[in-house]
């Protein structure tokens, strides 16, 4: 994870592709996310705090987890019925 090492290093920037399951504690990301990566670009603001972007070339984790929680909560969240 990019914005751990800028936390303990001395730089101001990193990016670069990271594993997804560096950034989601979720519980099917386990073995889900495995083999997926996710761009990072983190940096360092004024005040030592990271800042960082994520950006996914293939959004079908993103898909996969909003899914999860619909059924998890037995509701579609744009209230639309099921088809």
């Amino acid at each position: 994870m990019k914005a751990f090492d800028l936390l303990r290093g001395g730089m101001d920037e990193l990016q670069g592709e990271v594993p997804a399951e560096a950034w989601f504690d979720h519980p099917m990301a386990e073995g889900h996310y495995e083999g997926h990566f996710i761009d990072e670009h983190s940096i360092r603001t004024s005040y030592g705090d990271v800042l960082s972007f994520l950006w996914w070339k293939d959004e079908q984790m993103l898909i996969d987890s909003e899914e999860y929680e619909e059924k998890q909560a037995g509701r579609r969240s744009d209230r639309r019925e099921e088809e």
